[in-house]
């Protein structure tokens, strides 16, 4: 079986590529991060493909603390560049997973062709969350700009397209089946830590 990611950032897909490329299922993974920022994640040169052209400048700013209409602009680009780009290296897969918001025209291509496209959502259903963020924004007296409409439906496709939704608690599969999803296309799947790479600090916490 070969299988590919698509990605915008880093997450927990290089954790998923390491164990699927040790066990000879690995074909590809496509991040939005640069090749620079990835040589550290163990994944063989010829597997790890980067578009960084969108993802990247979106992450600066975001660094730095910006917002507004060209970070939002940037990160619809980025999402629906990377899927287009993945979309020309689907062909020879048996399963793309894909981070939610960057799978849409990726997953069409590996269906058209007889795969299984799922989309991964680290997140409740984006509808639900866009309306928890209302509310919290509106009891703390903030205007809420809203997830841009565009992600929402572009999400919204996706969830209707994927084959699976993989969602990582109960609490956001119901989201999911209260939204309407079939709950025998979501499964739970709980991330964890990869204790060879992350230990707990020696340091003491002060209160």
């Amino acid at each position: 079986m070969k299988v590919g990611i698509v990605t915008t950032a880093k997450f927990h897909y290089f954790a998923l590529a390491r164990h699927l490329q040790k066990n000879g299922m690995l074909a590809r993974i496509v991040c939005g991060y640069p090749k620079s920022k990835l040589a550290s994640e163990g994944i063989e040169e010829s597997k790890l493909v980067s578009f960084p052209w969108y993802s990247a400048p979106h992450m600066g700013l975001l660094r730095f603390g910006r917002s507004g209409s060209v970070v939002r602009e940037l990160e619809w680009l980025s999402n629906i560049q990377l899927s287009r780009y993945a979309s020309g290296l689907v062909q020879d897969l048996d399963v793309l997973i894909a981070a939610s918001g960057t799978g849409l025209e990726a997953g069409r291509t590996i269906k058209e062709k007889g795969g299984t496209f799922i989309c991964d959502r680290g997140a409740a259903h984006i509808a639900v969350q866009n309306e928890i963020l209302r509310q919290e924004y509106e009891a703390l007296g903030i205007e809420w700009p809203g997830i841009d409409p565009r992600k929402i439906d572009r999400e919204l496709a996706e969830y209707e397209l994927a084959d699976q939704i993989f969602v990582p608690s109960q609490q956001v599969k119901r989201t999911f089946v209260e939204s309407g999803v079939d709950p025998s296309k979501i499964e739970v799947l709980r991330l964890g830590a990869e204790l060879a790479r992350f230990t707990p600090s020696m340091r003491k916490l002060i209160a």
